[in-house]
């Protein structure tokens, strides 16, 4: 607020001299001085150019306020780069230079690529058991003698599908075995896939004695633990 009342009072004092020329200030107040000319000056704009009164102690007046930085915060910001390219020298140095290509020897990538195939095949064995499993003891109906088959034709479908991944791997003599079993399970879930989505009971009952009488269920779970286990 004192302030503001002293800006006030300071500018009623500057208006009274500049409407009254021959009331100049005192030569005690420089200040007031300066700002009366700057104010005149600022009057004449457009016209010539009019120079900063005091303007050599106005520029000492403001380096003196610039707070300069200290000599040795520079002395530690220099120690602190040179550190830092030192370093990185001594790092390229020791590193070993990076490999120009990753060399995989071929007997790891078979034992990969057989790894992945039993995976698959026990995978494949254990959905389509499920899926069996699922015919066997299927009660749900569209009609009062029709079985809803549209779940386990897409299941099949997909489990034919995934054989098709392994499929290659299954000529190895050590699946001879489960080559006649695969066989079999593939002419089942083609089968399944050509139902009807609303199927006769008969239709399932056949299927179910096929799949009983070959003991399909008994041998695909021992060839699973064989492959597995392989």
């Amino acid at each position: 607020m004192n302030d503001e009342k002293e800006l006030a009072a300071l500018f009623d004092r500057l208006e009274a001299c500049r409407r009254q020329p021959g009331a100049a200030p005192s030569e005690d107040d420089p200040e007031f001085q300066d700002l009366l000319l700057i104010t005149e000056a600022l009057d004449q704009l457009g016209q010539e150019p009019v120079e900063m009164p005091r303007a050599f102690e106005f520029q000492k007046s403001l380096m003196r306020r610039v707070r300069r930085r200290p000599p040795f915060g520079r002395a530690l910001v220099g120690l602190a780069v040179a550190a830092t390219l030192v370093a990185g020298v001594l790092f390229l140095r020791e590193a070993p230079p990076p490999p120009s290509e990753i060399v995989i020897q071929p007997e790891v990538i078979d034992q990969v690529i057989e790894k992945q195939a039993r995976t698959d095949m026990v995978s494949y064995l254990e959905n389509t058991e499920l899926l069996l499993v699922s015919i066997r003891d299927y009660d749900m109906m569209c009609s009062d003698d029709q079985l809803d088959m549209v779940m386990e034709k897409r299941l099949a479908q997909g489990l034919l599908l995934k054989q098709k991944m392994f499929h290659h791997s299954l000529e190895d003599p050590r699946y001879f075995q489960a080559r006649e079993l695969f066989d079999q399970l593939e002419r089942i879930l083609v089968d399944v896939n050509n139902l009807d989505p609303c199927s006769d009971k008969m239709e399932l009952e056949f299927l179910n004695k096929h799949i009983n009488k070959k003991r399909i269920l008994s041998k695909l779970r021992v060839i699973a633990q064989e492959i597995q286990y392989s």
